[in-house]
C-alpha cells in the first residue's frame, strides 16, 4: 500500500511481510490499513476524507472490514472512498478519445482516459462505494476522476505516457519483483523499502 497525502505527496510504504493469501484478505488487508493510518497519523496530519485504490473489485465484506478499522482509529472520518480501477473490462472504443474523457455508465461507475495523448487511449472502469454511504453524484465521481488522473501525472521521470495511477502501476510491479525474495529476506528488505519513494 502507497500513501498520499491530499496533496498527492507520497509519505510511505506499508506491506505485510507475508504471502497474501487470497482467502485471508479480509484480515490481512485491514491490518495493513491500520498500519498506514498509525504511520499517516504520526506526522501529526489530520485524516477527513480516504480513497483507497483496489485493482480489482470490492466486495462488500471488504470494505465493511475495512471501514469498520478505519473508524476506530479515526472516528471522527467524513468519508472513506472504496474505489475500483478496473483495467481488464471489456468495453472497447474504436476512435480516438480527446484528453479527459469521462463516459458515465450506470450509478456508480465511469470510464475515464488518463492518457493525455489522443492517440493512446487507457480505458479505466471506476467503480466508487462510499461509507458512510451517500449520493454517489456526477460530481462525485469527476472528483475522483480528477484525483486518479493527478496520480497519473506524477510519474514524472518517465520517458513514456504513462496512463495508470502510481497507487496501483508500482504496486503490481514491486510485488512482481519481490516474488523473487523469501519471507525472511523480504521481512528485512521490507523495512527499507517503507521510506524510499522508489515510484517515481
Amino acid at each position: 500500500m502507497n500513501v498520499f497525502d491530499r496533496n498527492g505527496v507520497w509519505k510511505f510504504t506499508k506491506s505485510s511481510t507475508e504471502f497474501l493469501d487470497f482467502d485471508k484478505r479480509l484480515s490481512v488487508i485491514p491490518k495493513i490499513i491500520t498500519n498506514a493510518i498509525d504511520g499517516f497519523l504520526a506526522s501529526g496530519e489530520k485524516i477527513k476524507v480516504i480513497d483507497i485504490h483496489y485493482s480489482k473489485k470490492f466486495s462488500q465484506k471488504e470494505r465493511e472490514k475495512c471501514y469498520k478499522v478505519i473508524i476506530e482509529k479515526i472516528p471522527e472520518i467524513k468519508t472513506v472512498n472504496f474505489i475500483s480501477i478496473n483495467k481488464t473490462h471489456p468495453i472497447r472504443l474504436f476512435k480516438k478519445l480527446p484528453e479527459n474523457t469521462v463516459i458515465s455508465l450506470a450509478g456508480n461507475k465511469i470510464l475515464i482516459n488518463t492518457s493525455s495523448k489522443p492517440d493512446h487511449n487507457r480505458l479505466f472502469e471506476i467503480t466508487l462505494w462510499n461509507l458512510p454511504e451517500s449520493e454517489i453524484t456526477q460530481e462525485k465521481l469527476m472528483t475522483i476522476y480528477y484525483r486518479i488522473k493527478n496520480l497519473t501525472l506524477l510519474n514524472w521521470r518517465s520517458v513514456v505516457d504513462t496512463t495508470e495511477p502510481v497507487t496501483l502501476k508500482y504496486s503490481e510491479e514491486i510485488a512482481k519483483l519481490l516474488n523473487h525474495f523469501n519471507l525472511t529476506e523480504w521481512s528485512r528488505i521490507n523495512t527499507h523499502l517503507s521510506n524510499i519513494p522508489w515510484f517515481i
